[in-house]
Formats: C-alpha cells, sequence, structure tokens
C-alpha cells in the first residue's frame, strides 16, 4: 500500500511540492490527497493523485487540476 500524503494546502504546486518530499525522501511513489479550490471556482473533495520521484512540481500539479476539472465535470452529470 502506498503511503499517503494529505495536504493542508489547496494551492496545487505546495501540495506538489509536499508529495515531492515524500517521494524523494522515501525513494517511492505516494498518493496525494488534496481538498479546496484546486482550480478556481471549483471546489474539490478529496483529489487523489500518484506522485513518483523525479516528477516536476508542474507536471504534479497539473495533474491535479487535470483531476479537478474531471471531478467536477462528473458532479456537474449527476
Amino acid at each position: 500500500m502506498r503511503e499517503r500524503v494529505t495536504s493542508q494546502s489547496s494551492d496545487p504546486r505546495a501540495a506538489a511540492y509536499e508529495a515531492l518530499e515524500t517521494a524523494v525522501a522515501t525513494g517511492r511513489t505516494v498518493d496525494l490527497e488534496v481538498s479546496g479550490e484546486v482550480v478556481e471556482g471549483i471546489h474539490s473533495r478529496e483529489l487523489t493523485v500518484s506522485v513518483s520521484p523525479g516528477t516536476s512540481v508542474d507536471a504534479v500539479a497539473n495533474d491535479l487540476r487535470t483531476e479537478a476539472r474531471r471531478q467536477h465535470a462528473q458532479e456537474q452529470q449527476r
């Protein structure tokens, strides 16, 4: 089971940096969980993305934004 990093920040870059620190320290992929306004105007709950050592902060932040938009689109269809 992967280690889970729950970020207190809804800033995608800050959350990404937090998770990358853990991934690099452990040398393993971690799951990053974020709740909040990752994308302006969209409040997200429990977004989860995988973060591997060596991934860039920008790539992880982009993954979070993509997941937030996907989650929002699914909620709009309900």
